[in-house]
Formats: structure tokens, C-alpha cells, sequence
């Protein structure tokens, strides 16, 4: 589901950023098996991290997702958002709408400053939060 994708792609590039201490070099396939496509459609897996690439659901592109470096006091961030082509409408629209996958694309955090402070979440730490909400799609 892609609640459990979610999860999984900020567990995994918590745990990239706390081994390696930086996201430069990385790419998509090394450090989750969530499949990700590029914009373009083909798979992310040699991708770098820092290039939005796509979390599907029915087919469909519907959250970009990117990795961002630690820039000064402003930690490493994983940023979800919606496809803004494929969100508005079908399944798209039904997964970002749900409860739990909203807690992603809304979450915020105040260490995190100079971005659009939405479905953004710290990586790196041992303590990376994870939205929560009481409902499941």
C-alpha cells in the first residue's frame, strides 16, 4: 500500500543517512526496494536521491518523493508531494486523500526552514518522527 511504501522509504533513508552521514552519491536503488519511477517513467534505481522520482499506486504517478542534504542547521529531509497531474483525480486522488497518507504530505517540522514546510520529515536521526493518524486507507 502506499502507506507501507511511505514508511518504508523514510525508514529507509533514515537508515542511509544515519550509516553513511550523507545522501551525496547516493541513488534510489541503493538504499530502498520501493519502486520509484523517474518522470520519465523509467525505474529510479540509478537515480540520485536528491531528484524527485515517483511513488505509484493503480499505475499511476501520484507522490513525488525526494531526498535533501543537510544544508547548515537545517537537517537532511526526506519531501513528499502530490503529483500535481494524477492527484486530482482516480486512485490518485483516494490515496492522498486518505488519513494516513494526508499525515505524510502535510507533516511538518520547525527545524526545517527556507522550504515549503509541507510533507517534510528529518532523516538522520534515531528519533525521525513518523506522522501518525488513527485511520488506515
Amino acid at each position: 500500500t502506499a502507506v507501507a511504501n511511505l514508511r518504508t522509504l523514510v525508514s529507509d533513508a533514515n537508515v542511509h543517512y544515519v550509516t553513511n552521514g550523507t545522501l551525496t552519491g547516493a541513488k534510489w536503488g541503493g538504499i530502498t526496494s520501493v519502486p520509484l519511477p523517474t518522470a520519465s517513467g523509467s525505474a529510479a534505481s540509478d537515480t540520485d536521491v536528491t531528484t524527485e522520482v515517483n511513488l505509484k499506486a493503480g499505475g499511476k504517478e501520484c507522490i513525488g518523493v525526494q531526498l535533501v542534504e543537510k544544508a547548515g542547521t537545517t537537517p537532511a529531509y526526506i519531501k513528499f508531494t502530490k503529483n500535481s497531474t494524477n492527484s486530482g483525480s482516480g486512485v490518485c486522488k483516494a490515496v492522498v486523500d486518505s488519513a494516513s497518507v494526508k499525515a505524510y504530505l502535510e507533516a511538518k517540522t520547525p527545524s526545517v526552514t527556507g522550504v515549503t514546510n509541507a510533507g517534510v520529515i528529518p532523516i538522520g536521526s534515531t528519533t525521525s518522527i513518523y506522522p501518525t493518524t488513527t485511520q488506515q486507507p
